[in-house]
């Protein structure tokens, strides 16, 4: 940590305008991909908020150099009601260099002057991944951006000073412009080079300052830009987080908290829609956000694509090193327990008997077909099981499963396989599902039934105690047996 105190000891410890609410770090932690994951292909992905609800639609493309020439189109997994727009998008390009592949992730955000961005680069050949954010909040006042990057890692202790002196100067304040003078003084000293640059309506003026100069200062190059109209200011730190905030020591802590609350950044999730509409509706503030460069895990991938690119990914380093054909329907066995009454569905036989349990089991045949992996416009058939219904339930309703998870007690188990959740023309066919609700052994139990037959289906959706889910899926027919 730096000495350097760049604010005098008798200055009173500057306070930030109250907001009704604050923007927060964007995304949160996940686990990073594997170097096999990211290694021969190209993954995009987005999701928007809106009125309609959430679309997560991710894309994988793959380079020119690999046999894989498909683009995979994952349909929506998420849905939920809001009264805002807010859209996320990412795009992850790997390439092969020298032997070892790199690849650079970078997501954005944008909405009533909420623009947010993240961005990552993997390579191979390091042992930890490098990642930044930056998140530019401004109101619907606002016309120019002011943006400041530290080109090296600046001292946490530095941050408060840094975030307190140039919100003053973005906001007009020019009784502490000396204040700034001097920070920019001491980043000098230490052999920061520091970016500001003003965004004036899409042309960005940059000034470099790596020592005082004589020449126009970037601080005032900032206070021309703040005086005719609203601004917003970003500053961008770099900091080592790679075990998140906890991971710091107390006064890196205490000095990072200090930077949000001087930044006007502070608890609300970037998924509280109404937090940020609220919010948006104060008009006198300019705000001002702080920007931060982490070495870390990609911290903005959901884990439920990790699950699908890594299906996606290893069959394309399969395919680019020769030792996969292409991927083909597999059969999608159905089940019956008699002792549990209880029907259940595997891609293979012995998976199928991979049930709690024991006992003997009835084989019905072969439902469909569904694939392994992913293929274009197929989404994942997810399996959760219940013992005190004594059930295995079966959707593609991500939200669905999580509902069962939550509320009745099931254990997600297994990915059976992926299938279309739209009908494809002259490839597929419908598959039904009913629920039966009934009191047996173990007392309230249920049994998830699946049938392409639609007479079938529409006599036992008739019935007392069966419950209609629809259509569940669309899978290949299967020639060979029913």
């Amino acid at each position: 940590m730096s000495s350097h105190k760049p604010v005098a000891k008798t200055d009173p410890q500057p306070t930030a305008p109250a907001l009704p609410v604050t923007p927060s770090v964007l995304l949160k932690a996940e686990p990073q991909l594997t170097k096999e994951m990211v290694s021969a292909s190209t993954i995009s992905m987005g999701f928007s908020f809106s009125k309609a609800g959430i679309c997560f639609s991710p894309l994988v493309d793959f380079p020119p150099d690999s046999d894989l020439l498909n683009r995979f189109a994952l349909t929506p997994i998420r849905h939920t009601e809001t009264e805002s727009t807010i859209s996320y998008s990412a795009e992850a390009a790997s390439t092969v260099k020298k032997g070892y592949a790199s690849v650079d992730i970078e997501a954005s955000v944008k909405s009533w002057g909420i623009t947010g961005k993240v961005s990552a680069h993997y390579d191979e050949s390091r042992t930890q991944l490098s990642s930044s954010s930056e998140l530019f909040i401004t109101n619907r006042r606002v016309y120019k951006k002011v943006h400041l990057s530290l080109l090296k890692p600046t001292s946490l202790s530095l941050l408060p000073h840094l975030a307190k002196s140039l919100a003053d100067i973005i906001n007009n304040n020019e009784s502490n412009l000396s204040k700034a003078q001097d920070i920019e003084a001491i980043l000098a000293s230490e052999g920061h080079a520091v970016i500001i640059g003003v965004d004036l309506g899409g042309c960005m003026a940059n000034e470099v300052t790596e020592k005082r100069s004589s020449a126009k200062s970037a601080h005032e190059l900032k206070v021309d830009a703040a005086a005719s109209f609203s601004s917003t200011l970003t500053i961008c730190a770099s900091m080592d987080i790679s075990g998140g905030l906890e991971s710091l020591d107390e006064a890196s802590k205490e000095a990072f908290k200090k930077a949000q609350s001087y930044l006007y950044l502070g608890g609300t999730h970037h998924l509280d829609i109404k937090g940020w509409e609220k919010s948006l509706e104060e008009e006198p503030y300019t705000w001002v956000a702080i920007g931060y460069r982490v070495r870390s895990t990609l911290d903005f991938l959901p884990a439920d694509l990790r699950t699908k690119a890594k299906h996606i990914l290893e069959r394309a380093v399969l395919e680019r090193r020769g030792e996969a054909a292409k991927v083909e329907a597999q059969p999608l066995y159905k089940m019956y327990r008699n002792d549990m009454q209880d029907h259940y569905y595997g891609l293979a036989i012995e998976q199928a008997f991979r049930v709690p349990g024991g006992g003997e089991s009835v084989d019905e045949g072969v439902l469909c077909k569904v694939f392994v992996g992913p293929q274009v416009g197929t989404m994942p058939i997810w399996r959760a099981w219940s013992n005190e219904h004594t059930d295995n339930f079966y959707t593609l309703d991500r939200k669905e499963l999580e509902r069962l998870v939550r509320e009745e007690k099931y254990i997600e188990q297994l990915l059976v396989g992926f299938a279309y959740p739209e009908a494809v023309p002259n490839e597929t066919i419908p598959i039904y599902c009913v629920r039966r609700m009934f009191d047996g052994m173990n007392g309230k139990e249920s049994d998830c039934l699946m049938t392409t037959n639609v007479d079938e289906y529409n006599n036992l959706k008739a019935e007392a105690g069966f419950v209609d889910y629809g259509i569940l899926f669309h899978g290949i027919p299967n020639p060979d047996r029913f």
